[in-house]
């Protein structure tokens, strides 16, 4: 199938057909006849043709440049709310197919974690979000009973209120407000129903959360931030409990028996007992406790009343084994030199978020409450020690299991080497994990920040060879290692499809997959029951491939193209007149007055090159359209292979997950680059016209080398060969987005804060991912 489905362009065409007449009302008709001309515009660019392409983006600036900036944003908003609206039309015709399929969850062995990030954060207001799952609602609707009068009616309402809502945060959000923002939609019952209706399956599916906890680099967490992110998750699992014991109640509130009546009354207590455990705080591990003892009383009555207990007691019960300490368990984050300072500083701000933990837990184990501290920046393995020797303490044995986070390309091809050093230190280390860990040693990942260092072919390449190199080492040591996945959305951040992302990892990641879920992607993945368990079935599949997994060959081709891609990626990023380019030409210089999220966009540390973190460097590439990182260096570094190198790498595409899965993440990013979008950011905002016209020149041919490097690699003529389809999608909304871009230049120039914050959302939309 290489066109969109019927169903789905009948969706897209009638909410259109409804947007456009609310932004005729609330705007009125001049500005709906600037969205249309423009609309029709850029609809001209789904041919191809770069210069024609540059040209009319040209002709869009000029007709918008002399409207005044309130017009701009009416116009930009109307953009921003279809390419929102055309996001919602595709998941609701998603979640209508996965309802007509029938998933078989068998028993799967391992378990699945999700943590969850606020960065990058959902760039979306709250608000606008709540309008956008009832439209969503509304669209399944349709599919289902085909009812265009009331499909019209719900529409028009929620985009006559999303015309006079903005979709951008007008004020920097806090660590609160975005932990309740994930919570509300992760602790959602529907949501909640689905991870305990997998578990009851016996499928472990696992939250966990860094919101409130991930301390690197973030000002404005602390103590006080982990108290209240863990006080929501509290808030939330409490509100589901209530729900779950009342229908149990309604169950026997006819019968006048003793026994049923006994059950009532213990039901009631257990309710009442729910409110002693209301506010998180010092000695909740004993408190919770004793709620704990009181459910498995309840249980026991339940047993004695009847052959098996209802289903909402199962639930119940199967609530309080996956949130022991009924809270999201937490995983708090501190650079490694912070951490060995905090050695000598009692009140170092990781030493109170320690030490509140180790109160709050008193009467359980403290990973209810925190299930890992992880170090970043990991070069060496004193840094670990330093992360041990801090828990133990503070709690006088190692009861919070250290992660070093192995990011940078020095560590990761060190990796077995830094353990190594730290079990001949510490020669009494693997009995602890042994004792207080059953033996698992976790190692995380970091996707962003090693591909933002070397380029996306190198930066997947170490690590692929880290996990395996690592899992070698921990195994031998008599270990089970554990890999947690610093990945996101965008691919540049080691985003994909579950098969593109976990196809080549080795048996021991597939057997406990764990990955992070950021931002945006909490939305999309977690919004809808039916996509979660979408989600959660692809895993499993992956998984019980581990008997036939193919393991992972690395030819000498392919390390040699990925050093001469890395090269050439990394002299780019340290000219320092690429540098100055990129902060007048794209939205950088903005990133820190943006209210998108609540940590700052640069470190803080002192560094040469780039300072920005990986999320909002990927955020200007982006926004800009070129995707820089993705691609830049492969098709000059594959130039210089032989005749015979390059015939290796596409006989090695056949037999190599690993880069089969790579030259398909690629394809997809291929289809997506606008070249023409990112000339026009040079042309009209470059401070050095000369340096951003060689620039452009550059980007160009190393386009067209790394789409002939993809081509010839597979052997096929289309980039999305495995997925005809989203060829489509991409061109129709890619259209779409130009308009943003068009408006994002004329914000930047007249340093509008508000119309840029628009675009940014808009774009991020279209895009399906803010960075």
């Amino acid at each position: 199938m290489d066109k969109l489905p019927g169903e789905l362009s009948e969706l897209v065409h009638i909410s259109a057909a409804i947007l456009g007449e609310e932004i005729k009302r609330k705007y009125g008709l001049r500005i709906y006849k600037y969205v249309e001309a423009v609309r029709l515009l850029s609809k001209k660019t789904r041919e191809a043709r770069y210069q024609a392409d540059l040209d009319i983006f040209s002709g869009i600036y000029k007709k918008l440049a002399p409207l005044s900036s309130a017009d701009l944003l009416n116009i930009a908003h109307s953009y921003s709310l279809y390419l929102e609206l055309v996001n919602r039309c595709e998941s609701a015709y998603r979640a209508f197919r996965l309802e007509q399929k029938k998933f078989e969850f068998k028993k799967a062995k391992g378990k699945t974690i999700f943590v969850f990030t606020s960065h990058p954060t959902e760039s979306r207001n709250i608000e606008s979000l709540g309008y956008f799952k009832k439209i969503e609602e509304s669209l399944k609707q349709f599919l289902v009973k085909k009812d265009s009068g009331r499909l019209r009616g719900d529409l028009s309402l929620y985009l006559n209120l999303l015309t006079l809502t903005s979709l951008y945060k007008r004020k920097r959000p806090s660590v609160e407000a975005e932990a309740y923002q994930i919570y509300s939609q992760i602790l959602h019952p529907a949501i909640l129903d689905t991870q305990i209706g997998q578990n009851i399956k016996g499928n472990s599916v696992q939250f966990r959360s860094w919101t409130g906890g991930d301390k690197d680099g973030h000002p404005f967490v602390n103590e006080h931030t982990l108290l209240i992110s863990l006080q929501i998750s509290r808030t939330f699992l409490i509100e589901y409990s209530r729900a779950l014991l009342k229908d149990l109640k309604s169950s026997f509130s006819l019968s006048r028996a003793e026994k049923p009546r006994k059950i009532v009354r213990s039901l009631s207590s257990f309710s009442l007992a729910l409110r002693t455990i209301e506010t998180v705080g010092e000695n909740d591990g004993l408190r919770v406790s004793g709620i704990k003892s009181d459910l498995r009383r309840l249980e026991n009555e339940f047993q004695d009343f009847s052959a098996s207990v209802p289903h909402s007691l199962t639930k119940l019960l199967s609530l309080f084994e996956l949130y022991p300490a009924l809270v999201v368990p937490m995983e708090i984050r501190e650079d490694s030199e912070l951490v060995k300072a905090a050695l000598a500083d009692k009140d170092a701000v990781i030493v109170k978020m320690i030490r509140l933990t180790a109160a709050i837990a008193k009467g359980m184990d403290p990973h209810c409450y925190v299930r890992g501290f992880v170090l970043s920046m990991v070069r060496n393995a004193q840094d670990i020690e330093n992360g041990i020797k801090l828990v133990n303490k503070v709690f006088g044995r190692y009861a919070l299991r250290v992660i070093p986070l192995l990011e940078t390309q020095q560590a990761l091809l060190e990796g077995p080497e830094i353990l190594k050093s730290l079990l001949s230190r510490t020669p009494g280390l693997k009995r602890e994990i042994k004792k207080e860990w059953d033996g698992v040693f976790e190692i995380m990942l970091g996707y962003s920040d090693s591909s933002k260092e070397s380029g996306l072919l190198r930066g997947k390449l170490l690590i692929s060879k880290a996990i395996r190199r690592l899992d070698k080492f921990i195994r031998s040591a008599g270990l089970r290692p554990v890999f947690f996945h610093g990945s996101g959305g965008s691919v540049e951040r080691g985003g994909g499809s579950v098969k593109e992302q976990i196809s080549w990892w080795p048996n021991s990641a597939k057997e406990t997959y764990k990955v992070t879920v950021q931002g945006e992607m909490v939305t999309r993945n977690f919004g809808e029951p039916l996509i979660m368990k979408s989600q959660i079935y692809k895993i499993n599949g992956e998984r019980s491939k581990l008997s036939t997994s193919k393991g992972l060959k690395i030819s000498e081709e392919l390390e040699k193209l990925s050093v001469l891609s890395a090269d050439k990626y990394k002299e780019l990023i340290t000219n320092p007149d690429f540098i100055e380019i990129i902060k007048h030409a794209t939205p950088y210089s903005f990133l820190e007055v943006l209210k998108i999220g609540s940590r700052p966009n640069k470190r803080q540390q002192k560094s040469s090159g780039i300072k920005l973190r990986a999320i909002p460097w990927v955020l200007c590439w982006t926004q800009t359209r070129a995707l820089f990182p993705s691609w830049w260096g492969l098709g000059s570094g594959y130039q210089v292979l032989s005749s015979s190198e390059k015939r290796a790498l596409h006989a090695e595409f056949k037999t190599s997950d690993f880069l089969r899965s790579f030259i398909m993440i690629l394809g997809f990013t291929l289809e997506k680059i606008e070249l023409p979008v990112f000339e026009l950011y040079l042309r009209k905002l470059s401070a050095n016209p000369a340096a951003a016209l060689k620039l452009m020149g550059a980007f160009r041919s190393e386009l067209v080398k790394t789409k002939r490097m993809a081509k010839e690699i597979s052997g096929k003529d289309s980039f999305l060969w495995h997925r005809p389809w989203l060829k489509q999608s991409i061109t129709c909304r890619s259209s779409m987005i130009h308009p943003l871009n068009v408006i994002q230049v004329l914000a930047i120039e007249r340093e509008d804060r508000a119309l840029l914050q628009e675009t940014i959302v808009g774009i991020a939309c279209g895009m399906m991912t803010t960075g």
